[in-house]
Formats: structure tokens, C-alpha cells, sequence
């Protein structure tokens, strides 16, 4: 890999809080030698690994040559704008300063059991029936497509898979979005590995014996990720 900076951003099965030990982008570091940002948060909502992806290139500005990894939350993960006290260590990407300037972004998981039961009723009534992906597999996939073409743009290779489990909304059982120009260029896009077949509880469950109840990875799980994700980009070239 003939990178000089990784970007790394997902949710918890990427995230370092709360592992316990190094994930996956610490071993890509040791196992490359590239310098790696990992930006990943626990609870991560696709709106907010998006938009704070687009804030943290920054911090790769400068490298000759820059890699994004990201590995993607729940599709159907809504984030919303949280005006409550008492969560202020479940929002991330908080800036300097005093609260006027920090964003009040959580995933609505937070305000939910089995976490916390302080959602208002407008708040639980924007939770979508478990058939009901229509727009959100849309909204997911133009802004894929637009943060593809954004990192195109700037010279930034990336390699985007699921980090969580989205096997259960294949896109062949939605007609309408599957036909999309810009799901079709995603679909055929080799950056992009398996959205639908593939996710790292999956990959924990067959290949981590010491994965957590909820098949987050282990530390030798993370390793054996790493080494994998390595293997990947040797397959993609």
C-alpha cells in the first residue's frame, strides 16, 4: 500500500472507545507503517460518518497520496439534534470552546432502550417500520455516491464496507432504488465491498472466537480484520 495517511471512520465495530484494547485501524498502522486517523465513534449514525468524514480530510491534507477506509453503520440508524443534557459523552465530534459551539448530533439509539428511555413522542413517531428503507437506502446511496465523487475529486483513494449488518435490505428486493443511475455506479464501483453481503459482526462470528455477545471483535480479532482488509486491497490491486 503506497499510502502516506490513513483516514479511518465508522462506528463502533471500528471505533477505539470502548474495545478495550487496539482495533483494527491500530494494526493497520503497525502492520503498514502509514500513519492512521481513526475517527470512528460508538453509535455512529451513515449521516454523521459522512459528514464528519468531509470535516477530517483536513487532517490528511497535505499527504501525497491519502487513503479513506470507512466502514458503514445501520442504513436504517436515523441521527437527530439533541437538545437535552446527559448525553454529552455520546456526541461526537464535539469542537473547542464552550457549548454554543459544539453540535448536538447523536444517533436517536441513544435517547431509546435498552440505553436511556428520555426520547419525546415526536422523536420515538421518526423510528420507521422495519419495512419502511425506501428513502433511507436512497438518502444512503446519493450521498455515497456524491462523498465518492468528493474524495475522486481531491486525488483520495478509498475502499468503503459494512461495518454493520445490513445483509437484510439486499437491494434486488427494491426495485426503484436499485435502478438508480447513481446506485447502479455505487453497485458497480469496485471500492465498494459487498454493502449487503458482507458486515464485521459476520466476519467476527466466523472468524473470532473470542467476539464480544453483540460479535463486536476482539482484539485478535481485530488483528485477523486488519490482516484481511490488507488481503482486500492486494485483491483489488
Amino acid at each position: 500500500m503506497q499510502y502516506d495517511k490513513i483516514l479511518v471512520n465508522g462506528d463502533s465495530y471500528s471505533a477505539e472507545e470502548g474495545c478495550g484494547g487496539p482495533v483494527w485501524a491500530d494494526y493497520l498502522q503497525d502492520k503498514t507503517g502509514i500513519p492512521v486517523i481513526n475517527r470512528a465513534f460508538i453509535g455512529s449514525s451513515n449521516q454523521r460518518i459522512i459528514r464528519s468524514t468531509l470535516e477530517y480530510l483536513g487532517e490528511i491534507d497535505g499527504a501525497k497520496k491519502s487513503l479513506v477506509i470507512i466502514g458503514w453503520s445501520y442504513i436504517r440508524r436515523i441521527e437527530l439534534w439533541y437538545y437535552g443534557r446527559g448525553l454529552e459523552l455520546r456526541i461526537p465530534d464535539r469542537l473547542p470552546g464552550d457549548d454554543i459551539t459544539k453540535p448536538r448530533l447523536c444517533s436517536l439509539d441513544w435517547l431509546l432502550p435498552p440505553y436511556q428511555d428520555i426520547a419525546t413522542p415526536e422523536q420515538k413517531a421518526l423510528v420507521p417500520d422495519v419495512m419502511e428503507v425506501h428513502k433511507a437506502l436512497t438518502d444512503f446511496y446519493t450521498s455515497l455516491y456524491m462523498l465518492a465523487h468528493t474524495l475522486e475529486a481531491k486525488g483520495i483513494d478509498y475502499l468503503f464496507f459494512s461495518g454493520a449488518d445490513n445483509t437484510d435490505i439486499g437491494l434486488e428486493a427494491f426495485p426503484y432504488v436499485n435502478g438508480l443511475s447513481q446506485v447502479q455506479w455505487c453497485t458497480n464501483n469496485k471500492k465498494f465491498y459487498q454493502l449487503h453481503d458482507f458486515s464485521i459482526p459476520d466476519y467476527a462470528i466466523k472468524n473470532d472466537s473470542d467476539r464480544s455477545d453483540t460479535n463486536h471483535l476482539s482484539t485478535s480479532g481485530h488483528d485477523k480484520f486488519s490482516t484481511f482488509l490488507l488481503d482486500l486491497f492486494l485483491q483489488k490491486g
